[in-house]
């Protein structure tokens, strides 16, 4: 499955998804990327707006866990799983 960089998207797209401007985004992704990032023998290791946005998209609605899932490039478990850990650092 094919990972989508989320920060790709328009500003209306964040703005809609997760109610904060491409800056505080991106600010938050460097202030967390020490707790996040993690070195893999595995060649595709998660990137770190990937699991923030993620994370951020579950908690903002639960609803749409699918539509993160999907553009993460993570099945829906997995996804749900790492929102649910992730959500203690954010």
């Amino acid at each position: 499955m094919e990972r989508e960089d989320l920060l790709q998207n328009t500003d209306e797209w964040l703005m809609s998804r997760f109610r904060l401007p491409r800056a505080i985004l991106l600010e938050l992704c460097e202030e967390l990327r020490p707790a996040l990032e993690r070195s893999t023998a595995r060649s595709r290791a998660v990137p770190v707006p990937t699991l923030v946005l993620g994370t951020l998209g579950y908690l903002a609605t639960g609803s749409f866990q699918r539509e993160m899932a999907d553009r993460a490039g993570w099945n829906e478990v997995a996804f749900e799983a790492f929102a649910l850990k992730a959500s203690g650092w954010i």
